[in-house]
């Protein structure tokens, strides 16, 4: 699933965001204000864009080396990535990865131009390494790089043989810690190909909450089904309305919106009003983005609590839902000439942002400039 927003810069931030509190974030540096941060800015925007994009490759094999626990094999070479100096080195690196998927990881989120030129240029030394991922690595380049008034068609991708069909089944039965990559690729494929198999899946699907990792899986699982199916939409999502795992409600809920504004928002009301746990609060931010305040008090309560576990990805969703309500908030309050809440964390916090919401909410219009590219693009 990728947004496809229009862009004026291309920075490297990690998951969309960086730190300004002197912790290290940006680019491996330490930020302690705005003014800094904008000063490191203007300082890469100043590189060649070839440097840029080395530069972005060489920070995403250092992350990986710092936040990531892998095999002596792709340590190893991470550390040979990162310690490369030219563009060319930097490729001649990358085709000795040990692992295609943290190559596919490298690739989709520091490739830029010239690795997309790199794939195409050396296709069958790139196919050789990548394997089954190499075509999804250049739709996924072609993608994030073609400006969104364009309109060519990406690359064609082949129908799956009978034998791809049946491995991926098998795979989606499968959703152990071990093969959790190869669920997601069979879940990904299976939504476009076999949406009903998915369905069945899906409506039935329990949270195992093994372990910190499964906490929003829901909502994995439910956003990429929404925006993969290809077919009988309305009919899908109506059927996942009653599905057994909240997220995957709110993700159909959410998706059927653009296909059926009425019944769309009648299940996003319900599950904002009756859905206590985070499912509920996406349903009302979907609501305010499109510019329904009703569950804002919901949101703004949210707001102020306190991530329960921000050191995991059990927290992610978590922050997640507090960033997009913020950047929501931000949106609005230019459009609208309002000012700002001031940030808060703690018990006090719920009671600052609905007092700010009491006395700003009739002079403020809930304003999502990014929504009706996102609505055309049938993403969340």
């Amino acid at each position: 699933m990728m947004r496809q927003h229009e862009f004026d810069l291309i920075l490297p931030f990690f998951q969309g965001m960086t730190r300004i509190d002197g912790r290290q974030g940006y680019l491996n540096s330490e930020i302690h204000d705005l003014d800094v941060f904008r000063s490191h800015a203007m300082d890469w925007l100043k590189n060649p864009p070839k440097e840029q994009e080395r530069r972005f490759l060489i920070w995403q094999a250092q992350q990986a080396i710092a936040t990531t626990k892998e095999p002596p094999k792709v340590q190893a070479w991470l550390q040979e990535v990162a310690a490369t100096t030219s563009l060319e080195d930097l490729f001649t690196a990358l085709v000795k990865a040990p692992d295609a998927r943290r190559l596919r990881f490298l690739l989709t989120h520091g490739g830029q131009h010239e690795t997309l030129t790199f794939l195409q240029k050396r296709e069958t030394l790139a196919r050789s390494v990548l394997g089954q991922d190499y075509n999804y690595v250049l739709s996924m380049l072609t993608r994030s790089l073609r400006p969104p008034s364009q309109t060519e068609t990406l690359p064609s991708k082949p129908e799956p043989s009978p034998e791809q069909l049946e491995q991926w089944r098998r795979d989606i039965q499968d959703h152990s810690k071990d093969s959790y990559y190869r669920f997601i690729d069979a879940l990904n494929a299976l939504s476009e190909h076999e949406p009903e198999r998915v369905v069945s899946y899906l409506m039935s699907w329990e949270n195992p909450h093994e372990t910190y990792a499964d906490a929003d899986m829901g909502y994995r699982f439910g956003s990429i089904f929404a925006h993969r199916c290809p077919s009988a939409r309305s009919k899908h999502y109506h059927l996942l309305l009653e599905a057994k795992d909240p997220f995957i409600r709110t993700a159909a809920a959410v998706y059927l919106r653009y296909l059926e504004e009425t019944s769309g928002t009648e299940a996003l009301q319900h599950l904002a009003e009756n859905e206590l746990s985070l499912a509920g609060t996406w349903a009302a931010l979907t609501l305010a983005r499109d510019g329904n305040p009703s569950h804002m008090h919901r949101l703004l309560t949210h707001l102020g609590t306190t991530n329960p576990d921000t050191a995991s990805v059990a927290g992610v969703f978590h922050g997640l839902l507090q960033r997009r309500t913020w950047i929501l908030l931000s949106n609005s309050c230019h459009a609208s000439d309002v000012p700002l809440p001031t940030h808060l964390y703690g018990d006090k916090a719920p009671a600052h942002y609905l007092d700010w919401w009491e006395k700003h909410q009739d002079a403020l219009r809930l304003s999502d400039p990014w929504l009706p590219q996102f609505r055309a693009q049938h993403v969340d």
